[in-house]
């Protein structure tokens, strides 16, 4: 199992691409190619979905990959920050995993536990 190494690889200046996914393709999103994520909206779950869920009401069904730029010059242009899954506008999940790799998400290595 791989992980990335240290959370300050990501660089939160610059804006998250949104890839919608599905079983045999993986694309932009042409209706919101790119979102800002503020490095103070991922300190806990709950805030980091109540931000999508801000900007991706009228976003289609499905499920969305956000992938950030690292902080860094590397040969891996991109690092996959978070995959969610929409229904009626809102995330209904957000997963831990990627289900093709079993990586965890970079999201959650800036959630804080709760004492």
């Amino acid at each position: 199992m791989m992980t990335l190494t240290m959370q300050k690889e990501i660089n939160f200046t610059k804006p998250m691409m949104v890839v919608r996914t599905g079983d045999k393709y993986s694309a932009e999103y042409s209706k919101c190619p790119r979102i800002y994520v503020d490095e103070q909206k991922v300190d806990t779950k709950r805030k980091l979905v109540t931000h999508i869920n801000q900007i991706a009401r009228n976003w289609s069904d499905g499920h969305y990959t956000l992938k950030a730029h690292p902080r860094e010059y590397t040969q891996n242009p991109s690092i996959f920050f978070a995959r969610f899954e929409l229904k009626d506008g809102r995330v209904s999940r957000l997963f831990e995993r990627s289900p093709t790799s079993d990586i965890k998400f970079s999201c959650y290595r800036f959630f804080k536990k709760r004492k």
